[in-house]
């Protein structure tokens, strides 16, 4: 008997430390990078990455006449014995910065820097690599002088959020952090900046037990607003709207809509689906209305001003939506397993398919060019349009 009560109080102390471990705190300030990157700028060895294309693209039910050419990829890196999957795209005109992570539990990440002032021959830049972080998402400032990140850090063979910032030169990202900040939550999944009305913020999102903290840009240690959320997912901004997604249980799910001219003052709306745990689940934002990637459930045309879901796109081949860019009259939208869509914005509908060899996870667009993070295969993808 004595021993089953040992036994018993032994295991619910090991409950109560995992209790522990899981407890989300606040995020504690670093004023150096623990986690240096090894940066590789030899234009020599990166260009053997990129293979240049006049490949045809082929769109599967075209119903606009699409005609798209592949004119490079560039080919993702090993680290650890695991293959880099891109996962995010951010740009700034004439350069592409496109960050890389490991699938699964392993730990790795790539932040790659790509000249594409002459898109039919891009050129790398620099590399910048790490064994201790996964990049899941970045972004840039307004005034394009910093790139912020978010991912998974390694931390005690476990993979614990964090975010951080690189100030550019030139556009190249420093190898040193300007800020490093870990989170008591896992998995870090998306960091925006906001600035208006002189107030200029920092949004991150973590997943399982994290939510949404928000932190003034120039007062980097100093939390501004927060609140907690499982399943919490990314935020986007545009102007007057922030938008967030958190689920909450089986078909139920929260848009989060912060008016930015009040920043901290939100409406909660509940919609029927789920976030998945696979998907990026992506966010949009056009005018007064939001494009919502919902994994399984597809794309969803969610109206800011009145809280409602005006229309719903779902692909018929079981893959998860993944990410949405809207220019103009169109929607890209990374799909997956089943490649690019390219929708009409005003009726929700399929103009074309792109299902090529990979998981479509990330995409943005010009008016002339499509730029994809492919998560197996290829890594990065440029299109030219004909």
């Amino acid at each position: 008997m004595k021993k089953q009560v040992l036994f018993l109080l032994s295991f619910i102390g090991i409950l109560l430390a995992i209790s522990a471990c899981n407890k989300k705190t606040s995020i504690t300030p670093n004023t150096i990078n623990p986690q240096k990157l090894q940066i590789n700028q030899n234009i020599e060895a990166l260009s053997s990455r990129i293979t240049y294309s006049s490949e045809a693209v082929i769109f599967s039910k075209n119903a606009n006449g699409l005609q798209y050419t592949m004119v490079a990829n560039i080919d993702p890196i090993t680290i650890n014995g695991n293959r880099l999957s891109a996962s995010a795209i951010t740009s700034d005109d004439q350069y592409m910065y496109i960050c890389y992570h490991t699938k699964g539990e392993a730990i790795g990440g790539e932040i790659l820097t790509v000249d594409v002032s002459d898109v039919n021959e891009p050129s790398i830049l620099q590399s910048a690599t790490s064994t201790q972080l996964d990049f899941n998402n970045l972004s840039l400032s307004t005034n394009r002088s910093k790139l912020w990140l978010c991912g998974d850090e390694l931390v005690n063979n476990w993979g614990k959020a964090f975010a951080m910032e690189l100030t550019l030169n030139e556009n190249i990202p420093a190898e040193n952090a300007s800020w490093f900040k870990s989170l008591d939550a896992y998995s870090g999944n998306s960091i925006t900046g906001t600035s208006k009305n002189g107030n200029d913020y920092l949004w991150i999102t973590s997943g399982s037990n994290g939510g949404l903290q928000v932190f003034n840009q120039n007062e980097i240690s100093e939390e501004s607003f927060s609140f907690e959320a499982n399943n919490c997912k990314q935020f986007s901004a545009e102007r007057y709207y922030g938008v967030m997604v958190f689920g909450v249980n089986t078909n139920l799910s929260v848009v989060r809509v912060f008016d930015l001219n009040n920043p901290f003052s939100y409406t909660d709306y509940e919609i029927p689906y789920d976030v998945s745990h696979l998907g990026k689940n992506g966010i949009a934002i056009y005018r007064r209305t939001a494009y919502l990637a919902m994994g399984e459930d597809g794309l969803i045309e969610f109206d800011l001003t009145h809280g409602v879901i005006k229309s719903i796109f779902k692909s018929d081949k079981g893959a998860y939506a993944n990410a949405a860019f809207v220019l103009k009259d169109y929607i890209y939208l990374a799909y997956g397993q089943a490649g690019l869509y390219i929708l009409d914005r005003g009726s929700m509908s399929s103009l074309g398919n792109w299902d090529f060899d990979g998981s479509c996870n990330d995409v943005v667009a010009d008016r002339n060019h499509v730029y994809i993070a492919n998560g197996d295969g290829d890594g990065f993808i440029i299109l030219s349009k004909n």
